[in-house]
């Protein structure tokens, strides 16, 4: 017979709770010496263990085949490749000490050209309008690096006696850091021989000499020149003693001159300069003086010269000719006045 619906929901209420919780399974029992194996973390092949052994590992430990000594300089095993070198010297160049000298010359004598033709352009162009010229510039700056050796240059037809240190100070420090750079290769060519380092240096200073005199020769602004003679030995100078000095004094000619000269000679040279410092330091600071109680005349004088941009070249000039101003206020307190 057909059930009513009051009936029937009373029977669908009165039946228990259904359990959402899943039927109880019976667990396995854990043994003591019973590990999951995981996926993710499997021991490899034989063949791929043996491709990781023999495979190429750089930062494997080494034995040394020397025996245990003081800490000092380790020498590189010749069979693994030389690092790149840090620097703007090529490759080729160390491969060879005069292919060195030459190249070390030559970059230093055409990163002072650049540096020159560089600031000249910048100072010179914007204040000359369209009467100046990218050919005049370059010419400018090769003459103004030529006047820089401190050989003598004429401007105008006229003979300028006055050059700013400041230049002859900058080039002085590059010609130092291609001495260094030199004597670094050497070190890594394993050149210790006296006589092959000197006759390396003097070659780098030759060549920097004959560039410089090339230079002068064929460079000509109007009537603005500089002697090429004079040049040529000024260069030579002026290479000779800042490259030597840094050549010196990071290769084994240090330790070789160190032995052949008297002790008292290092403690004169050390003393001098130290004189000399204190001359060139009291010349500064009366140099500052004086600009701190004339500022007025110093103001009114840079006007006169020009304002704006042209005022550019003027403020450079006064602080390449810094060092001029220490050592003129230093022979004003030495006494010649």
């Amino acid at each position: 017979p057909p059930i009513s619906r009051r009936r029937s929901s009373r029977r669908i209420s009165r039946r228990p709770p259904i359990s959402r919780r899943p039927p109880a399974t019976r667990r396995r029992p854990r043994h003591r010496h019973h590990h999951r194996p995981n996926r993710h973390h499997h021991r490899p092949s034989r063949s791929r263990a043996r491709r990781i052994e023999n495979a190429p590992n750089p930062a494997r430990l080494r034995r040394f085949a020397g025996p245990v000594c003081q800490p000092g300089p380790v020498p590189r095993d010749r069979s693994t490749p030389a690092s790149p070198r840090r620097g703007v010297v090529p490759a080729a160049a160390g491969r060879s000490l005069w292919v060195a000298a030459v190249r070390t010359e030559a970059g230093c004598a055409i990163g002072c050209a650049i540096v020159a033709i560089a600031i000249v352009a910048i100072c010179w162009l914007p204040a000359s309008g369209t009467s100046g010229s990218a050919g005049a510039a370059i010419r400018a700056g090769v003459l103004t690096f030529l006047a820089a050796v401190h050989g003598g240059i004429t401007v105008a037809g006229l003979s300028a006696a006055f050059v700013p240190l400041g230049m002859t100070l900058a080039v002085a420090a590059l010609a130092c850091r291609a001495g260094r750079a030199l004597a670094e290769i050497a070190a890594e060519l394993g050149e210790d021989d006296p006589a092959r380092l000197v006759r390396a240096a003097a070659l780098q200073a030759g060549v920097f000499a004959a560039l410089c005199g090339i230079a002068a020769r064929a460079v000509r602004l109007g009537t603005s020149s500089a002697p090429v003679v004079a040049t040529a030995f000024a260069a030579l100078v002026l290479f000779g003693l800042a490259a030597g000095t840094g050549f010196v004094l990071s290769s084994p000619l240090r330790a070789e001159l160190g032995d052949r000269l008297p002790g008292w000679i290092p403690i004169g040279v050390r003393g001098a300069a130290a004189v000399l410092a204190g001359y060139l330091g009291a010349g500064a600071v009366l140099l500052a003086a004086a600009l701190v109680v004339d500022h007025d005349r110093v103001e009114l004088l840079s006007g006169q010269v020009g304002g704006g941009w042209s005022g550019v070249p003027v403020l450079l000039l006064g602080i390449l000719a810094a060092p001029n101003a220490a050592i003129a206020g230093a022979s004003y307190l030495a006494g010649p006045g």
